[in-house]
């Protein structure tokens, strides 16, 4: 009874008493209000502080990462004039006298290399210096019984380029990059040239080591950490790539102090003036509030009926002054673009002829590809293209100048005292804005006539009508340009979608070249084979990024989702007049062999041939490279593989030529 009575009290006090209630109130908006934004925007700071210290870091690696380049390669350089020196003397015995003296002057002038290798037929034979590098006399690398010493000597001899291995621990003690170059006579594996570097004086040169940096430094070849820390790649470090001649390696870092350590005195600052903010607003919340309750109260009795009318009927006229207002905007705007309407149009059209201001000049201007757009896009990306289209005009009239949607892809503009060469000028400027969006995701593509009226014996309606021909005309002999601009754009943002889809058509590209030689294509055809590998997934436009980049297996709506790629791709490129020969390639390059593919089940010879040539290069492209969802396979595991399903999935014939190609 008794804690009821007090809570009744208290109750009555906050409801009564200006204080109590100002006091309550200010608490409750400082506990809902304030606080909360303030740990929004503390979070927020604290990500924008660890984001700019991630992109100081990124800059001082890269410094680092351009230098460690600069050295290696500077480095690697004299493997040249050894291959040079090897090439002048291998139509005589080399001398090895000549050789140490040769290569000890390359020694001499260069701190960090280890040895220099000439290797006949694979096998060492020149070593310098012969100290601790005795027992790499006579050693066959052809026959070497580390995995990785063999894969770097068939990859340099398989392609006739530099390939560095490493590093990893050398005989001679230190870590080492070992770069090896084949050579070759009269196109005949001659043998090889080697040189080892010790990274360490090249760590000291960098200054990688350096206590006084504000960083910790890792690098990282493939999984094994050579320098570093290895738990610096679990702290979220940044990671860039080093790239150098026949070779690459992570180079990662993190503050020294780790990442939240290193932003804490910023953040403590930040937060002390949060706080301050936070205070000075509940004093403010507290005062205006008191002054509020209280001349609330005196007031309201007295005027709560008169208050209430007049909220009513303040409330209806705003409704109909806002509706008159929207209706009336409405009836002379376009919803979309916020420019005027056909309707507004036609009526300047009639005040300009009877004002006389001549000449009076008329540009009709047509937005290409915008069902193209909204077919793939959507309707969304399509109200932004026709956006897009308004305010470049916007941007390019003059204050007098008139502009209006008059269709739902068509525009126009009336220029008012306008020549025919400043009109000119005008369209010149709109032509020029529309090409800077060439590298848009959606480059705006237009077509556009205009004509003028000079004198007033001329009828305004035939010189619209002129204006329209001339757009007319330009439309047609520019359609499948703008449309071929269009299918550009959806490539581009397929690529942002997934930079593997672009690697893939790359890759893709080359194969399908030399495998159309092989099987003596001619040219037309050999370029068609060419754009079908650039758009064969052009459909894949149109399916959800997460599906693309899922990594785990496919669930069966995702996977019916995936199918469908091929019937968006085949509209794609049926839309432009430059891509269509391509169409059908498209829709079928998932048909099989035995005619379970998909999406219509074709059979053997009744899918397109191309179809069936790029079925194979995709299917060996996919299994030798990672994909989110697999890891890639072998070249001969590929190879074994597309054997096994030759008469299946693949066309047998084909099969067997590309497999015979791939192996030779």
């Amino acid at each position: 009874m008794f804690f009821k009575e007090f809570i009744n009290e208290i109750t009555n006090q906050i409801k009564n008493n200006y204080t109590y209630k100002s006091l309550v109130l200010t608490f409750l908006i400082v506990l809902l209000l304030f606080l909360p934004l303030g740990i929004v925007l503390d979070k927020q700071h604290k990500k924008e502080l660890i984001t700019f210290k991630r992109e100081e870091v990124k800059s001082q690696l890269k410094d680092y990462s351009m230098l460690l380049t600069r050295v290696i390669n500077d480095k690697f350089s004299l493997l040249k004039s050894l291959e040079v020196y090897t090439k002048e003397n291998w139509n005589q015995e080399i001398k090895e006298n000549d050789f140490n003296q040769f290569a000890y002057g390359l020694y001499s002038s260069n701190s960090g290399i280890r040895n220099l290798i000439i290797a006949p037929e694979g096998v060492n034979k020149y070593v310098y210096p012969i100290k601790n590098n005795k027992e790499a006399v006579g050693h066959n690398l052809l026959e070497d019984k580390r995995p990785e010493v063999r894969k770097a000597v068939n990859e340099t001899i398989d392609s006739k380029k530099p390939v560095a291995s490493g590093p990893y621990k050398l005989r001679q003690g230190g870590d080492g990059i070992i770069l090896r170059k084949a050579i070759y006579k009269n196109n005949n594996f001659w043998g090889l040239v080697t040189m080892a570097l010790d990274m360490s004086p090249i760590y000291e040169y960098v200054k990688l080591k350096n206590e006084n940096s504000s960083l910790k430094i890792a690098l990282k070849r493939k999984e094994e950490v050579f320098f570093g820390e290895n738990n610096i790649f679990e702290k979220n470090p940044v990671n860039l790539t080093l790239s150098y001649q026949g070779g690459k390696f992570i180079i990662a870092g993190i503050p020294n102090k780790g990442w939240n350590e290193s932003i804490e005195n910023n953040l403590i600052m930040f937060r002390k003036v949060l706080f301050g903010i936070i205070f000075l607003l509940a004093i403010i919340t507290y005062i205006l509030s008191y002054r509020s309750f209280k001349v609330q109260a005196l007031v309201e009795n007295k005027t709560k009926h008169l208050k209430e009318m007049n909220s009513l009927m303040q409330e209806k006229e705003r409704i109909i002054t806002e509706e008159k207002n929207n209706i009336e905007y409405l009836s002379l705007h376009d919803y979309i673009t916020g420019l005027y309407n056909r309707r507004y149009f036609e009526n300047e059209l009639k005040r300009l002829e009877s004002s006389r201001k001549y000449p009076i000049t008329i540009v009709i201007i047509d937005l290409d590809g915008l069902k193209v757009i909204n077919d793939n896009y959507g309707h969304k990306m399509g109200d932004q293209y026709i956006i897009n289209t308004a305010e470049i005009l916007k941007s390019t009239a003059r204050t007098e100048d008139i502009i209006a949607r008059i269709g739902g892809d068509e525009f126009a503009v009336l220029l008012p005292k306008t020549t025919k060469r400043a009109a000119e000028r005008i369209e010149k400027r709109i032509k020029e804005k529309c090409k800077k969006t060439k590298n848009d995701l959606i480059p705006i593509s237009i077509a556009l006539g205009r004509a003028t009226k000079e004198k007033s014996e001329k009828d305004i309606e035939e010189v619209l009508k002129n204006a329209d021909d001339k757009m007319y005309k330009n439309k047609l002999s520019e359609s499948r340009s703008s449309k071929s601009n269009i299918v550009q754009g959806l490539i581009n943002a397929l690529n942002s979608k997934s930079n593997e889809t672009k690697e893939h058509s790359l890759r893709m590209t080359k194969m399908a070249f030399e495998f159309g030689q092989k099987l003596n294509l001619s040219n037309s055809e050999q370029n068609r084979l060419s754009v079908l590998a650039t758009l064969h997934d052009i459909g894949k436009i149109n399916i959800k990024e997460n599906i693309l980049k899922k990594k785990g297996s496919l669930n069966d709506e995702e996977w019916k989702s995936i199918k469908k790629h091929s019937e968006y791709g085949y509209k794609i490129a049926k839309s432009s007049e430059e891509f269509a020969e391509v169409a059908e390639d498209i829709l079928a390059h998932h048909e099989n062999w035995d005619g379970k593919g998909y999406p219509h089940g074709l059979k053997g010879e009744n899918i397109p041939y191309l179809a069936r040539i790029i079925s194979i290069i995709d299917a060996y492209d996919v299994m030798t490279h990672d994909r989110p969802y697999k890891n890639a396979i072998s070249k001969e595991e590929a190879l074994a593989e597309i054997e096994k399903c030759a008469g299946s999935q693949f066309d047998p014939e084909l099969a067997e030529k590309f497999i015979k190609m791939m192996s030779a």
